[in-house]
């Protein structure tokens, strides 16, 4: 993002007039989630400054300083005593227009499931490749998933918004730093979560989104919420 990402953190940049994280608290609002967890790092405070304790929004949004980018599991396992049952994980850098993210729910619920990772159906494989790629068995179960796959075996993309049981704080203990990144991925932890047995699942309540990159990225945000509009 140049000089637009060193002067304002992402979850900050503005789309239709309003931040990233703002159009993420409206949709855990409406998922009646009144409780959030924000971590931050570099501009951090400019956050919390902004959304301050939540009230404002009808919410209670405590803090969580990362004071090494590690990787998004490395994020999320600072937060294991803080969190005492299911709970839901938006990443902060992705902008997305939903469906029904209450699909999740039903699905972690009725199936007694683990983890539900959203996804969305694919067309271009380069997109695909910018994520990770989410592989079903014929259950119905995920099997795998691929971050950043070469070659792309199905049109089901990981849209980084996930509802989690407790479980995958001991899988996150487990989760080696990985090669590609060195860092801590959120995906090694959920493919530790398939690979010791534990039901995770996939759904289809992303219409679109984006990993906010590029300035440009921003219009292509904005573009999109007028289409969405005009569909409804």
């Amino acid at each position: 993002m140049g000089e637009l990402a060193r002067s304002c953190p992402k979850p900050l940049l503005k789309v239709n007039n309003s931040p990233v994280i703002l159009h993420q608290i409206n949709y855990m609002k409406q998922l009646g989630i009144n409780n959030v967890i924000v971590v931050i790092g570099y501009l951090g405070e400019m956050i919390k400054k902004y959304l301050g304790d939540g009230s404002k929004y009808g919410m209670r949004i405590k803090y969580v300083r990362q004071e090494e980018r590690l990787g998004i599991a490395h994020a999320l396992g600072q937060l294991e005593e803080l969190i005492k049952g299911p709970f839901m994980l938006f990443l902060g850098d992705i902008f997305f227009l939903p469906r029904d993210l209450s699909q999740m729910l039903k699905i972690f619920y009725q199936k007694n499931a683990s983890a539900v990772l959203a996804v969305k159906l694919e067309k271009n494989p380069q997109e695909i490749q910018k994520s990770f790629a989410v592989l079903l068995h014929e259950s119905g179960r995920v099997r795998r998933i691929i971050e950043k796959p070469r070659f792309i075996p199905t049109e089901r993309k990981g849209c980084g918004i996930y509802l989690f049981d407790t479980i995958v704080f001991d899988m996150i203990r487990q989760t080696p730093r990985t090669a590609m990144r060195d860092e801590y991925e959120i995906s090694t932890a959920v493919q530790k979560l398939i690979d010791s047995g534990y039901p995770v699942y996939d759904a289809e309540v992303i219409e679109w989104d984006i990993n906010i990159t590029f300035p440009e990225d921003l219009a292509k945000c904005d573009e999109e919420i007028i289409k969405h509009v005009i569909d409804q």
